[in-house]
């Protein structure tokens, strides 16, 4: 996977996801920017689906806790425990439900954080 830009979870906001949104459409010759975060921690995890194939995910980082979906990686569930700490691979998007916006980072990519050795 490509990364253009590894940030941290309190940078990611609507304006920014709105700036992105500017630069649609996204596609074979404008890939949609994809990011990481690191050393996330995970406070939340639900499968979702019928046959439990998405798992939507909530994880914090200095004090944010940010939304995250992962479309058909139900194996995620199996894979992660709540207080893990976990690296992040995503894109981001505006969500609009019911005349609210939030943003939510749809996750391509998650692994167990390791840190660097000493």
């Amino acid at each position: 996977h490509l990364v253009d830009a590894i940030i941290g979870l309190e940078e990611l906001d609507l304006a920014a996801a709105s700036a992105l949104q500017s630069l649609e459409p996204f596609g074979q010759g404008n890939p949609a920017p994809t990011f990481a975060s690191l050393g996330v921690e995970l406070v939340a995890l639900r499968r979702l689906g019928a046959e439990g194939q998405h798992v939507r995910l909530h994880v914090r980082q200095n004090g944010v806790v940010q939304e995250a979906i992962a479309f058909r990686q139900g194996r995620l569930s199996e894979e992660f425990a709540i207080g893990d700490r976990i690296d992040l691979l995503y894109q981001l998007e505006i969500n609009s439900w019911q005349g609210q916006q939030r943003l939510q980072l749809v996750v391509t990519a998650a692994r167990q954080h390791e840190k660097a050795p000493f």
